[in-house]
Protein backbone atom coordinates (compact mmCIF):
# COMPACT_ATOMS: atom_id res chain seq x y z
CA UNK A 1 0.00 0.00 0.00
CA UNK A 2 1.18 3.47 -0.80
CA UNK A 3 0.08 4.94 2.53
CA UNK A 4 2.26 4.53 5.55
CA UNK A 5 0.85 2.34 8.27
CA UNK A 6 -0.08 4.18 11.45
CA UNK A 7 1.49 2.66 14.59
CA UNK A 8 -1.00 0.86 16.80
CA UNK A 9 -0.08 3.16 19.68
CA UNK A 10 -1.57 6.06 17.73
CA UNK A 11 -4.85 4.22 17.33
CA UNK A 12 -4.80 3.45 21.04
CA UNK A 13 -4.42 7.14 21.83
CA UNK A 14 -7.31 7.85 19.48
CA UNK A 15 -9.42 5.21 21.19
CA UNK A 16 -8.67 6.75 24.57
CA UNK A 17 -9.90 10.08 23.28
CA UNK A 18 -13.03 8.50 21.81
CA UNK A 19 -14.01 5.53 24.05
CA UNK A 20 -17.26 3.82 23.11
CA UNK A 21 -19.78 4.19 25.90
CA UNK A 22 -17.35 4.74 28.78
CA UNK A 23 -18.60 8.16 29.84
CA UNK A 24 -21.64 8.52 32.10
CA UNK A 25 -23.24 11.96 31.74
CA UNK A 26 -24.59 13.48 34.90
CA UNK A 27 -28.29 14.22 34.72
CA UNK A 28 -31.18 13.75 37.04
CA UNK A 29 -33.58 12.52 34.36
CA UNK A 30 -33.00 8.86 33.33
CA UNK A 31 -34.62 9.26 29.91
CA UNK A 32 -32.51 12.32 29.15
CA UNK A 33 -29.43 10.42 30.29
CA UNK A 34 -30.18 7.66 27.77
CA UNK A 35 -30.47 10.24 25.00
CA UNK A 36 -27.20 11.90 26.01
CA UNK A 37 -25.37 8.54 26.08
CA UNK A 38 -26.79 7.63 22.66
CA UNK A 39 -25.74 10.96 21.16
CA UNK A 40 -22.29 10.59 22.74
CA UNK A 41 -21.79 7.10 21.29
CA UNK A 42 -22.94 8.17 17.84
CA UNK A 43 -20.56 11.11 17.95
CA UNK A 44 -17.64 8.89 18.91
CA UNK A 45 -18.46 6.35 16.19
CA UNK A 46 -18.55 9.19 13.67
CA UNK A 47 -15.14 10.35 14.90
CA UNK A 48 -13.70 6.86 14.46
CA UNK A 49 -15.22 6.70 10.98
CA UNK A 50 -13.66 10.02 9.98
CA UNK A 51 -10.29 9.00 11.44
CA UNK A 52 -10.34 5.74 9.48
CA UNK A 53 -10.95 7.69 6.27
CA UNK A 54 -7.44 9.13 6.55
CA UNK A 55 -5.46 6.49 8.48
CA UNK A 56 -4.56 2.82 8.17
CA UNK A 57 -3.84 1.46 11.66
CA UNK A 58 -2.03 -1.83 12.05
CA UNK A 59 -4.84 -3.11 14.28
CA UNK A 60 -7.71 -1.80 12.17
CA UNK A 61 -9.84 -4.82 13.05
CA UNK A 62 -10.30 -3.39 16.57
CA UNK A 63 -11.89 -0.16 15.36
CA UNK A 64 -13.73 -2.00 12.60
CA UNK A 65 -15.43 -4.37 15.03
CA UNK A 66 -16.35 -1.49 17.33
CA UNK A 67 -18.18 0.29 14.52
CA UNK A 68 -19.55 -2.76 12.69
CA UNK A 69 -23.18 -2.68 13.87
CA UNK A 70 -23.58 1.03 13.13
CA UNK A 71 -21.77 0.71 9.81
CA UNK A 72 -24.09 -2.09 8.65
CA UNK A 73 -27.13 0.10 9.35
CA UNK A 74 -25.47 2.88 7.38
CA UNK A 75 -24.44 0.68 4.45
CA UNK A 76 -28.05 -0.38 3.90
CA UNK A 77 -28.81 3.22 2.88
CA UNK A 78 -25.90 3.65 0.46
CA UNK A 79 -25.06 2.66 -3.09
CA UNK A 80 -21.73 0.91 -3.48
CA UNK A 81 -19.84 4.01 -4.64
CA UNK A 82 -21.02 5.91 -1.55
CA UNK A 83 -20.01 2.97 0.63
CA UNK A 84 -16.44 3.14 -0.62
CA UNK A 85 -16.41 6.91 -0.23
CA UNK A 86 -17.59 6.79 3.38
CA UNK A 87 -15.51 3.74 4.34
CA UNK A 88 -12.41 3.82 2.07
CA UNK A 89 -10.56 1.16 4.07
CA UNK A 90 -12.53 -1.34 1.99
CA UNK A 91 -10.17 -0.25 -0.81
CA UNK A 92 -7.13 -1.58 1.06
CA UNK A 93 -5.52 -4.82 -0.05
CA UNK A 94 -6.81 -6.53 3.11
CA UNK A 95 -10.25 -4.91 2.80
CA UNK A 96 -11.82 -8.34 2.34
CA UNK A 97 -11.01 -9.07 5.99
CA UNK A 98 -13.16 -6.08 6.95
CA UNK A 99 -15.99 -7.59 4.89
CA UNK A 100 -15.55 -10.76 6.98
CA UNK A 101 -16.02 -8.75 10.18
CA UNK A 102 -19.21 -7.07 8.95
CA UNK A 103 -20.63 -10.34 7.63
CA UNK A 104 -19.98 -11.99 10.98
CA UNK A 105 -21.87 -9.16 12.68
CA UNK A 106 -24.81 -9.72 10.34
CA UNK A 107 -24.74 -13.52 10.58
CA UNK A 108 -22.95 -14.62 13.77
CA UNK A 109 -21.34 -18.04 13.50
CA UNK A 110 -21.66 -18.32 9.71
CA UNK A 111 -18.41 -16.68 8.58
CA UNK A 112 -16.38 -19.91 8.42
CA UNK A 113 -19.09 -22.25 7.12
CA UNK A 114 -17.67 -22.39 3.60
CA UNK A 115 -14.32 -23.65 4.85
CA UNK A 116 -15.81 -26.00 7.43
CA UNK A 117 -18.34 -27.59 5.07
CA UNK A 118 -16.74 -27.60 1.63
CA UNK A 119 -15.42 -31.18 1.86
CA UNK A 120 -18.80 -32.64 2.88
CA UNK A 121 -20.56 -30.41 0.35
CA UNK A 122 -18.27 -31.60 -2.44
CA UNK A 123 -18.84 -35.21 -1.44
CA UNK A 124 -22.64 -34.85 -1.33
CA UNK A 125 -22.86 -32.97 -4.63
CA UNK A 126 -20.53 -35.39 -6.40
CA UNK A 127 -22.45 -38.39 -5.12
CA UNK A 128 -26.01 -37.14 -5.66
CA UNK A 129 -25.78 -34.81 -8.68
CA UNK A 130 -22.77 -35.80 -10.77
CA UNK A 131 -22.58 -37.25 -13.34
CA UNK A 132 -26.23 -38.36 -13.55
CA UNK A 133 -27.66 -34.85 -13.99
CA UNK A 134 -24.99 -33.63 -16.42
CA UNK A 135 -26.36 -33.82 -19.95
CA UNK A 136 -23.71 -32.32 -22.25
CA UNK A 137 -20.34 -33.71 -23.33
CA UNK A 138 -18.27 -30.65 -22.42
CA UNK A 139 -19.34 -30.71 -18.80
CA UNK A 140 -18.87 -34.47 -18.61
CA UNK A 141 -15.22 -33.82 -19.49
CA UNK A 142 -15.15 -31.30 -16.62
CA UNK A 143 -16.46 -34.03 -14.35
CA UNK A 144 -13.65 -36.36 -15.40
CA UNK A 145 -11.09 -33.59 -14.80
CA UNK A 146 -12.54 -32.86 -11.37
CA UNK A 147 -11.72 -36.38 -10.23
CA UNK A 148 -8.06 -36.11 -11.19
CA UNK A 149 -6.61 -32.73 -10.33
CA UNK A 150 -5.69 -30.89 -7.14
CA UNK A 151 -7.93 -28.97 -4.73
CA UNK A 152 -8.47 -25.60 -6.41
CA UNK A 153 -8.87 -27.29 -9.78
CA UNK A 154 -11.49 -29.66 -8.33
CA UNK A 155 -13.37 -26.74 -6.85
CA UNK A 156 -13.18 -24.86 -10.16
CA UNK A 157 -14.85 -27.75 -11.98
CA UNK A 158 -17.26 -28.38 -9.10
CA UNK A 159 -18.61 -24.82 -9.30
CA UNK A 160 -18.74 -24.91 -13.10
CA UNK A 161 -20.64 -28.21 -13.05
CA UNK A 162 -23.29 -26.75 -10.76
CA UNK A 163 -24.32 -24.53 -13.68
CA UNK A 164 -24.85 -27.65 -15.78
CA UNK A 165 -27.21 -29.00 -13.11
CA UNK A 166 -28.91 -25.73 -12.10
CA UNK A 167 -29.13 -24.21 -15.57
CA UNK A 168 -29.16 -20.40 -15.75
CA UNK A 169 -32.34 -18.31 -15.86
CA UNK A 170 -33.56 -16.23 -18.75
CA UNK A 171 -32.34 -12.65 -18.27
CA UNK A 172 -35.07 -11.09 -20.38
CA UNK A 173 -37.05 -11.89 -23.52
CA UNK A 174 -33.93 -11.37 -25.64
CA UNK A 175 -31.23 -13.01 -23.47
CA UNK A 176 -31.27 -16.69 -22.52
CA UNK A 177 -27.76 -17.59 -21.28
CA UNK A 178 -26.13 -20.89 -22.15
CA UNK A 179 -24.43 -22.95 -19.44
CA UNK A 180 -21.05 -21.65 -20.58
CA UNK A 181 -22.32 -18.07 -20.29
CA UNK A 182 -23.26 -18.66 -16.64
CA UNK A 183 -19.93 -20.36 -15.95
CA UNK A 184 -17.93 -17.44 -17.34
CA UNK A 185 -20.27 -14.99 -15.63
CA UNK A 186 -19.30 -16.42 -12.25
CA UNK A 187 -15.61 -17.18 -12.80
CA UNK A 188 -13.33 -15.61 -15.40
CA UNK A 189 -10.20 -17.54 -16.36
CA UNK A 190 -7.18 -15.39 -17.25
CA UNK A 191 -3.92 -16.76 -18.57
CA UNK A 192 -2.04 -13.77 -17.13
CA UNK A 193 -3.12 -11.17 -14.55
CA UNK A 194 -1.69 -8.49 -16.85
CA UNK A 195 -4.77 -9.06 -18.98
CA UNK A 196 -7.06 -8.18 -16.08
CA UNK A 197 -7.94 -4.57 -16.95
CA UNK A 198 -8.50 -5.35 -20.61
CA UNK A 199 -10.84 -8.20 -19.69
CA UNK A 200 -12.64 -6.06 -17.12
CA UNK A 201 -13.23 -3.36 -19.73
CA UNK A 202 -14.60 -5.97 -22.13
CA UNK A 203 -16.95 -7.33 -19.46
CA UNK A 204 -18.19 -3.86 -18.59
CA UNK A 205 -18.86 -3.06 -22.23
CA UNK A 206 -20.65 -6.36 -22.79
CA UNK A 207 -22.83 -5.86 -19.69
CA UNK A 208 -23.65 -2.31 -20.80
CA UNK A 209 -24.67 -3.52 -24.25
CA UNK A 210 -27.03 -6.05 -22.68
CA UNK A 211 -28.51 -3.46 -20.31
CA UNK A 212 -26.89 -5.12 -17.28
CA UNK A 213 -24.38 -4.06 -14.64
CA UNK A 214 -21.15 -5.84 -13.81
CA UNK A 215 -21.58 -7.46 -10.40
CA UNK A 216 -18.88 -9.01 -8.14
CA UNK A 217 -16.93 -11.62 -10.04
CA UNK A 218 -14.19 -14.18 -9.43
CA UNK A 219 -11.04 -14.21 -11.55
CA UNK A 220 -8.76 -17.26 -11.67
CA UNK A 221 -5.28 -17.06 -13.16
CA UNK A 222 -2.90 -19.48 -14.84
CA UNK A 223 -2.26 -20.90 -18.28
CA UNK A 224 -4.60 -23.81 -17.59
CA UNK A 225 -7.51 -24.46 -15.20
CA UNK A 226 -5.65 -27.61 -14.20
CA UNK A 227 -2.98 -25.54 -12.47
CA UNK A 228 -4.67 -22.46 -11.01
CA UNK A 229 -2.43 -20.37 -8.77
CA UNK A 230 -3.94 -16.91 -8.22
CA UNK A 231 -7.46 -15.91 -7.25
CA UNK A 232 -9.11 -12.51 -7.24
CA UNK A 233 -12.49 -10.96 -6.56
CA UNK A 234 -13.41 -7.77 -8.37
CA UNK A 235 -16.18 -5.38 -7.38
CA UNK A 236 -16.56 -1.84 -8.74
CA UNK A 237 -12.89 -1.73 -9.86
CA UNK A 238 -11.60 -2.98 -6.48
CA UNK A 239 -9.50 -6.11 -6.86
CA UNK A 240 -8.91 -8.37 -3.84
CA UNK A 241 -6.33 -11.14 -4.06
CA UNK A 242 -7.19 -14.14 -1.88
CA UNK A 243 -5.63 -17.49 -1.09
CA UNK A 244 -7.91 -19.99 -2.84
CA UNK A 245 -10.86 -20.34 -5.15
CA UNK A 246 -13.21 -21.26 -2.32
CA UNK A 247 -12.08 -18.14 -0.44
CA UNK A 248 -12.97 -16.07 -3.50
CA UNK A 249 -16.42 -17.68 -3.74
CA UNK A 250 -16.92 -17.10 -0.02
CA UNK A 251 -16.01 -13.43 -0.38
CA UNK A 252 -18.55 -12.76 -3.13
CA UNK A 253 -21.35 -14.24 -1.01
CA UNK A 254 -20.31 -12.11 1.96
CA UNK A 255 -19.97 -8.84 0.05
CA UNK A 256 -23.39 -9.34 -1.52
CA UNK A 257 -24.86 -8.99 1.98
CA UNK A 258 -22.46 -6.44 3.44
CA UNK A 259 -22.74 -4.13 0.42
CA UNK A 260 -26.39 -5.04 -0.24
CA UNK A 261 -25.78 -5.89 -3.90
CA UNK A 262 -27.27 -8.54 -6.16
CA UNK A 263 -25.47 -11.52 -7.62
CA UNK A 264 -24.69 -11.38 -11.31
CA UNK A 265 -27.92 -12.30 -13.05
CA UNK A 266 -26.63 -14.99 -15.43
CA UNK A 267 -24.99 -16.99 -12.63
CA UNK A 268 -27.34 -16.09 -9.78
CA UNK A 269 -28.90 -19.55 -9.48
CA UNK A 270 -25.61 -21.12 -8.40
CA UNK A 271 -24.79 -18.20 -6.10
CA UNK A 272 -28.19 -18.53 -4.41
CA UNK A 273 -27.78 -22.29 -4.16
CA UNK A 274 -24.44 -21.88 -2.35
CA UNK A 275 -25.93 -19.21 -0.08
CA UNK A 276 -28.81 -21.52 0.87
CA UNK A 277 -26.96 -24.83 1.04
CA UNK A 278 -23.70 -23.82 2.70
CA UNK A 279 -24.57 -20.72 4.74
CA UNK A 280 -28.21 -21.62 5.43
CA UNK A 281 -29.26 -18.05 4.60
CA UNK A 282 -32.65 -17.67 2.97
CA UNK A 283 -33.12 -15.83 -0.32
CA UNK A 284 -35.71 -13.20 -1.23
CA UNK A 285 -37.07 -15.44 -3.95
CA UNK A 286 -37.41 -19.20 -4.31
CA UNK A 287 -36.72 -20.87 -7.63
CA UNK A 288 -37.99 -24.40 -8.45
CA UNK A 289 -34.65 -25.50 -9.94
CA UNK A 290 -32.82 -24.58 -6.74
CA UNK A 291 -35.49 -26.00 -4.46
CA UNK A 292 -35.42 -29.35 -6.26
CA UNK A 293 -31.65 -29.66 -5.88
CA UNK A 294 -31.76 -28.59 -2.23
CA UNK A 295 -34.48 -31.12 -1.48
CA UNK A 296 -32.50 -33.86 -3.20
CA UNK A 297 -29.37 -33.08 -1.18
CA UNK A 298 -31.13 -32.50 2.14
CA UNK A 299 -33.04 -35.77 1.89
CA UNK A 300 -29.83 -37.81 1.94
CA UNK A 301 -28.26 -36.08 4.93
Amino acid sequence: MSEELIPSTELSLFAEQCPLGDESPTTENVDNESVVILDSDEHKIEEIKQWLQHNIPEDICVSWKETSEDRIKELAKFGIKDIFKEWPRYFDSNGYQLIDIDFDTMFPGKSDLMFNKIESVEEAITKELFPSLIKDKLNLTYYDAMLVFYLDCRHYYLINLLHAVITPPRVNKNIKPFITDAQMDMMVHLININNFQQKLDELNESAHNEGLTLQPRVFVVDESPQNLKDFYVCVDNIKYKVGSLIRAIDLVVKMSFVFNIEYSVKSKYVWIFLQRYIYDISSKEKFPKIENILNKLNNVQ
